[in-house]
């Protein structure tokens, strides 16, 4: 293979890398600021390490095409390259609309599925836990009824890992002011006898 092709397959590598970069910088801010559910979890570490080998497939393309091009002058004059069509430019700002469709319906895939998986974890707890439900809904603002309720929360807490934490949420009158008062499984008052 010639000085030239190899000129020209550095050149096809680096602006890859960059284009790669400048998606990958696009997807990333635009699933932060919208916040985003498409990646599962450490999206940070999978970015860094991304960007990481990205530079390094552009330090190796431009270390190369560096080299080359010494090679090319040293021979003989730099010709000029053929310059590149309209297309490629706008194919390539294409790709950031379809980016952006693909980042916001797979969240709201996600937001289906978690929803989803939601729902059926909240009707199992609804139906193996009746009696505990009932006894929740039957408010009043004693010591008992507190302690009771994070009792029962922690349970049903435990019982599902789809539900992280259970709040119940009364209406109640404190003082002639309406409030409303939530009881969770961290409800628990220390200091207090009953």
């Amino acid at each position: 293979m010639n000085a030239k092709k190899l000129v020209k397959a550095t050149n096809i590598v680096g602006m890859v890398a960059v284009v790669l970069l400048v998606y990958w910088v696009f997807v990333l801010i635009l699933s932060n600021v919208f916040g985003l559910k498409v990646f599962r979890e450490y999206i940070t570490e999978i970015f860094l390490m991304s960007i990481l080998g990205i530079f390094a497939v552009m330090a190796g393309a431009l270390i190369l095409n560096i080299m080359l091009n010494l090679t090319r002058i040293a021979e003989r004059g730099q010709e000029e390259e053929s310059k590149g069509g309209r297309k490629t430019l706008y194919l390539l700002l294409a790709v950031f609309p379809v980016l952006a469709a693909l980042l916001f319906g797979g969240n709201y895939l996600t937001v289906q599925k978690k929803r989803q998986i939601l729902t059926q974890s909240l009707e199992r707890i609804v139906k193996d836990n009746l009696s505990q439900i009932n006894a929740l809904a039957d408010y009043h603002f004693d010591l008992v009824y507190i302690k009771k309720a994070a009792l029962i929360l922690e349970l049903m807490s435990k019982e599902d890992s789809a539900f992280k934490a259970a709040t119940v949420i009364v209406p109640d009158t404190i003082g002639n002011k309406q409030v409303y008062l939530a009881f969770s499984a961290d409800s628990h008052l220390s200091g207090i006898d009953e």
